[in-house]
């Protein structure tokens, strides 16, 4: 059985194995893209994951619970220390030029990093991708790279009505088998289309999706697609 998922899943593997120094990873399901990375990288690389909430950890290991919010001030001065940390590291390989007595190489992936792409960031990345390749960035954002950023570039295609209507059985497994959620069944099984059609239309991960059809489920006690617009509008 393959270990990847699509045939984004493979391009991404292998442009990691050709250590090219920065990949951008067009995608809305953050979430899937670091599960698929850990899945399919195994222990193979030591994987370490940024995000404005939590800071920098590495996945396995150290992975921190809640914690508390974070002004807008601490974020930028996190993406900056992070950055900062990256190319020190890679630095410190390519002076010394011990690339080959390093024994399990770094993925650092970067969720929507490309909202604190300050002019000292886009230095470092660009200083960055001319060293000896010991780590690989991954920048997993929905936008365009930047036009004057060295990356590699790939998409991962939106969840298919598949996708979907898979999430959408998950959540019927779960409806209540009591008589008062027969007519959410029946709603569901009548407008499952339409629904998928409208989540489809914002281009929801499949988390995203899942989530708001169960919150529809239980604000409402059915899923049809007016109720399911009226969430969507308040939430997305």
């Amino acid at each position: 059985m393959s270990k990847f998922n699509n045939e984004s899943d493979k391009n991404l593997y292998c442009a990691i194995k050709a250590r090219c120094p920065i990949i951008w990873v067009r995608s809305y399901d953050e979430i899937q893209i670091i599960n698929s990375i850990t899945n399919f990288l195994g222990a193979e690389y030591i994987i370490s994951v940024w995000d404005c909430l939590r800071g920098l950890y590495v996945t396995g290991e150290n992975e921190p619970g809640e914690t508390e919010p974070t002004y807008s001030d601490q974020v930028e001065t996190q993406a900056l220390n992070t950055m900062k940390t990256i190319y020190q590291q890679a630095f410190a390989t390519h002076k010394s030029n011990t690339l080959l007595k390093v024994p399990i190489p770094f993925v650092w992936i970067l969720p929507d990093f490309d909202e604190h792409l300050s002019p000292q960031i886009m230095r470092y990345l660009k200083e960055y991708s001319d060293l000896v390749a010991i780590s690989t960035i991954i920048i997993i954002s929905h936008k365009l790279p930047p036009v004057d950023l060295p990356v590699v570039r790939i998409d991962f295609p939106f969840p298919s009505s598949d996708d979907y209507n898979t999430e959408i059985k998950k959540i019927c497994e779960q409806v209540p088998a009591a008589a008062e959620w027969n007519q959410a069944r029946e709603d569901i099984a009548t407008n499952r289309q339409e629904i998928i059609d409208i989540l489809q239309s914002h281009q929801l991960c499949k988390i995203s999706a899942s989530s708001l059809v169960a919150m529809t489920l239980v604000k409402y006690k059915t899923v049809t697609p007016e109720y399911l617009k009226e969430l969507v509008r308040l939430v997305v």
